[in-house]
């Protein structure tokens, strides 16, 4: 029972912690002497520290002292509320901004890929344009060597005809 709840109060305590991406960008704290672990680290890591203090704490090494009573809880809620409520606001403005760069990050991809694409389907044309030109000009070299093939055997039994005669003429010179 007693692990379970120092469990407990382990992920009450530090379940945001676990979770964190990367240092904060500022730390709230209403009692200087109660989170002095805390304010000695943000110091270590050189987070702005936001505290609440009162006259029985040291302000040296808090960046934005707010003076006030930290032991009425009226007071404690009232500051801690009008800093969340800008916090919220501040996170809200910065989720819009960050959707806006998102957008316009997308919007950059889809322009890229449609100019991708644009120069890919002109070059495939090209290319397809280049390959008809060379098979037409090869179907045309092909019909200019058949062309030339009909003619050069109907030119060839001419030429043989008179070569025959020349051929028989010796043939009967001998047999006379």
């Amino acid at each position: 029972m007693a692990a379970q709840a120092d469990l407990a109060k382990l992920r009450a305590n530090l379940g945001g912690v676990k979770n964190m991406q990367r240092t904060p960008n500022a730390l709230f704290v209403i009692d200087l002497k109660t989170e002095a672990i805390a304010v000695r680290e943000a110091q270590r890591l050189r987070i702005p520290i936001i505290g609440l203090v009162d006259t029985n704490c040291d302000p040296d090494g808090i960046d934005y002292v707010i003076p006030g009573n930290d032991d009425a809880m009226r007071s404690c809620a009232l500051i801690a509320k009008a800093i969340g409520d800008v916090v919220a606001q501040g996170h809200a403005v910065f989720r819009a901004e960050e959707e806006k760069a998102r957008q316009e990050r997308v919007e950059q991809a889809r322009r890229e890929a449609e100019e991708r694409a644009r120069r890919e389907a002109e070059e495939q044309a090209k290319r397809e344009a280049e390959e008809q030109v060379a098979k037409e000009a090869a179907e045309k070299q092909a019909a200019a060597a058949a062309q030339a093939a009909a003619a050069a055997p109907a030119a060839e039994p001419a030429a043989e005809a008179p070569a025959e005669k020349a051929q028989e003429a010796p043939a009967a010179r001998e047999s006379a």
